[in-house]
């Protein structure tokens, strides 16, 4: 192509050739410049090159031949090629003169005299001038030299100490010599190191990571005093039992002691060693989950000592202690007691659940949906009061540290009164006698702390001990307060999940009640109320109030205004707008920035995503009952961020991301379609719960008609989308080609190999199909090599003919590569015969 410029050259070459590099070559001295305004300033000034031809010098003639060079180099190499031993003979031997020379050597004082005057004269003639006489014993060659190293070194910690200026101003500031503390923190704080570490953290344990990252709670331990620690939990735990009696709160029916006529089997053993976390750390014992399993995997040897301790009706004092960690960022302290006391109060658990009976509306602790089932409770009760234009008094009670105030004279009266096994009631008993816990600090433990007030937190057993001892205010609320009438014969007065508690009433009047109610249980028990920390709000015929004054223990109760919301089992409640949507595009975000920003590695980035990000925004998107919509914008969200984490091109598959991983994809998790798939599967396991009052309030809030249509559209064909002719069908269960999608480390695919092998498998490699996928429809598309087809992937490794012999060669040395390595193996290789012409 003729061009009439350099500068039509140039665009054309970048364009249409799509030309990452142009060199202009100058036609007079053969010089090339990189940018065409070099080329233009270039250009005037230039002058052809001359060749200067060297001048012959002395003949150099070798002493062991007849051969003569003109220069000292070619004589040398060929005395080094022709004739080795001679040379190396004279190589050693002014080595050895040169060897026996003494060095330069110089003193300190000389050093400090020398950097005084480089401090005073930065010029370096003035310095060498200045230093050749204050130093007459070096020549001036060895003192230029001198300064040049002490330039450097002065340049070298300069930059150092800058550095640490700038991640810790206080270092330079307090004093000369920096502490080796802080020189270990800005270690640790370099980015290199923090890579270093939490690719440390993701092989221990993927959950620690997650924890670090995503909620910044580290897994270091409290740096409060010790003896602070102790004297809190101290005031917490062995404060005086202030249990009075359960006066007229004893309508709990009686237990079902049929349940413990039979001794503990193997089988129960061995069921309840497989439900512990594997996971879960071990107690002052040491055991954990597979040490049980080593030494009775069949439970036999269990099965008997637990049987012995249910006979004598003693806990061993061994047991009985447990050491507690404190969470960082969580009020919450975590007690791990021994394991076998951890698998025996499982088991006990087990049988206590089926003899005793939970009132049905305690939903906490259960093996039923629970928060489903008091969210649908709520919010249908909210809307049918709207509908029908009735009253309605919602309160909602704040325990302060419910499972630590509890007393165990509250839960043994509470046993006593169901008519409890006194076997099982003394084990019980004398479990929490004499328990004591020790808490780790950095120190070491704490001195003993005696649990005399509260439930373990921890224990398999302390949920249903606390169901049962809020059991008798929820059968009093329902003989003896004024509820809400949903149904014929069917009233809700109260609401309990574990300890939140929501009281509900048809009027002002009764919702005193209730609360009074509440009061006297509070008062008698000991259970503490935090009336600064409830809510409350009234409807009349349909409408809401703004002022609805309550008080409970002597202080009134906060009334949710217009502009308020109260949170309920995650989910926030209005009184005019009902139950808000959750933000949680934004959580989203939120939790992406996070994990983009996290020094990991991509597939462990993705781990990340798939087992923590995403199962965050289940509860909330589901109960929140987000739009198909927002979700939809939420996965394209995800989409982006796992695309710019692999380097994949926009232009993906999205059906590839969401497979499986035995199908060639990512198994991701598509919140557009796992949503309305829980939020379907959950509203038909309301229509059919055992609960009388859950199932008449989802008949008449679901609407079946949207359940019908929802069920329709969760069957997809998202996976089935293909590119550039390829789905997933190609790599449906087969093994060889995704080994390496789930775990890269485990089968040595470095970061960048399996990259690399995503871009392959994905076909997200630049060609043009790829790279002009949604550009003009000018854009050229062929192949730039054979211009004869599109230029996929498929047509770069197996269609284009100007690629032909590079295919061949590849394909001859991969067959090579297979001989050698089956002849290694003293196999028989029989290898195809070939006819190789003159032309290759």
């Amino acid at each position: 192509t003729n061009l009439a410029s350099a500068k039509e050259a140039w665009r054309h070459a970048k364009h249409v050739h799509r030309s990452c590099r142009v060199l202009f070559l100058c036609t007079r001295c053969a010089g090339y410049r990189l940018s065409l305004r070099q080329a233009i300033t270039h250009a005037p000034k230039c002058k052809p090159r001359t060749k200067s031809r060297p001048k012959l010098m002395a003949n150099h003639n070798c002493k062991e031949g007849s051969k003569a060079f003109s220069t000292l180099r070619g004589l040398s190499l060929h005395r080094r090629r022709a004739h080795l031993d001679s040379y190396l003979q004279q190589h050693g031997e002014a080595n050895s003169t040169t060897r026996n020379k003494s060095r330069v050597l110089w003193s300190d004082s000389q050093l400090h005299t020398l950097k005084a005057i480089l401090d005073a004269y930065p010029d370096n003639k003035k310095c060498v001038e200045h230093a050749s006489l204050a130093l007459p014993t070096y020549n001036k060659r060895q003192i230029q030299y001198r300064c040049k190293v002490l330039r450097k070194i002065q340049k070298r910690v300069r930059s150092v100490i800058d550095s640490l200026r700038r991640k810790n101003p206080k270092i330079i500031a307090k004093a000369k010599k920096i502490p080796l503390r802080c020189i270990h923190q800005i270690w640790l704080s370099s980015p290199k190191m923090k890579y270093k570490m939490r690719q440390e953290a993701a092989e221990k344990s993927v959950a620690t990571l997650a924890t670090e990252i995503l909620d910044g709670r580290s897994n270091s331990q409290c740096n409060i005093d010790c003896d602070t620690i102790h004297i809190t939990y101290k005031g917490v735990w062995e404060r005086a039992d202030v249990f009075k009696t359960l006066g007229q709160f004893v309508n709990a029916p009686l237990a079902d002691n049929s349940r413990f006529s039979s001794p503990i089997s193997e089988h129960e053993v061995v069921l309840a060693i497989i439900q512990l976390d594997q996971e879960s750390a071990s107690g002052p014992d040491g055991l954990k989950k597979t040490d049980l399993l080593q030494w009775d995997p069949n439970g036999i040897k269990l099965a008997k000592l637990f049987d012995t301790l249910l006979v004598y009706d003693v806990v061993p004092v061994v047991l009985k202690r447990s050491r507690t960690v404190l969470i960082p960022k969580t009020n919450d302290p975590d007690q791990l007691s021994p394991m076998l006391q951890r698998l025996f109060s499982g088991i006990l658990t087990d049988h206590l659940s089926k003899a005793c009976s939970i009132h049905p509306r305690q939903r906490g602790f259960i093996k039923a949906p629970g928060c489903a089932e008091n969210l649908l409770l709520l919010k249908g009760v909210l809307e049918l009061c709207k509908q029908e234009k009735k009253s309605i008094a919602v309160v909602f009670i704040d325990f302060a540290k419910a499972f630590d105030t509890v007393s165990h004279s509250h839960i043994d009266a509470v046993l006593e009164r169901r008519g409890v096994d006194e076997l099982i009631k003394g084990i019980i008993k004398n479990s929490y006698k004499h328990c004591y816990s020790r808490i780790q600090t950095v120190k070491g433990p704490s001195k003993k702390i005696f649990i005399r007030v509260g439930v373990k937190q921890g224990d398999p057993m302390s949920p249903l001990l606390f169901n049962l001892a809020l059991d008798p205010l929820l059968h009093k609320l329902q003989e003896m307060g004024k509820g809400f009438d949903i149904c014929e014969g069917s009233s809700v007065s109260a609401m309990a999940y574990a300890d939140d508690l929501v009281l509900l009433s048809n009027s002002w009047e009764g919702m005193r009640i209730n609360l009074k109610i509440l009061d006297k249980f509070a008062e008698l028990t000991g259970l503490a109320v935090n009336p600064a920390k409830c809510h409350s709000f009234l409807f009349q015929k349909g409408k809401p109030v703004v002022n609805a004054s309550w008080t409970l223990r002597g202080q009134p109760i906060h009334s949710v205004g217009p502009s308020e919301s109260v949170k309920y089992l995650g989910v926030k409640i209005n009184p005019w707008k009902g139950f808000l949507k959750p933000p949680i595009r934004e959580s989203l975000w939120v939790l992406l920035n996070k994990v983009s920003e996290a020094k990991v590695k991509p597939s462990i980035k993705l781990d990340l995503l798939r087992t923590f990000v995403i199962p965050r925004l289940f509860c909330v998107a589901d109960f929140g009952m987000v739009s198909k919509t927002l979700l939809e914008d939420c996965d394209r969200d995800i989409r982006t961020e796992v695309r710019k984490w692999f380097h994949l091109h926009p232009t993906t598959a999205n059906g590839l991301l969401y497979v499986r991983y035995c199908d060639g994809g990512l198994s991701m998790l598509g919140l557009s379609v796992v949503i309305p798939a829980t939020q379907t599967r959950r509203q038909v396991g309301l229509l059919q719960s055992t609960d009388v009052v859950t199932r008449f309030m989802a008949n008449s809030s679901v609407n079946k008609g949207s359940l019908l249509k929802n069920l329709k559209s969760l069957t997809g064909g998202m996976w089935n989308f293909k590119l550039h002719g390829d789905g997933v069908g190609n790599f449906r269960d087969d093994k060889i080609s995704n080994c390496l999608l789930q775990n890269p480390v485990a089968v040595g695919f470095t970061q960048s190999e399996f990259i690399l092998g995503l871009k392959l498998q994905f076909n997200s490699l630049p060609v043009k199909a790829s790279v002009m996928y949604g550009a003009n429809e000018g854009s050229p598309t062929t192949c730039r090599v054979c211009h004869t087809e599109n230029e996929t992937f498929r047509h770069v490794m197996s269609r284009c003919n100007g690629l032909k012999a590079i295919r061949m060669r590849r394909h001859n040395n991969v067959c090579k590569l297979l001989g050698k390595v089956c002849q290694d193996r003293n196999w028989r290789v029989v290898t195809k015969k070939r006819l190789v012409r003159k032309n290759g």
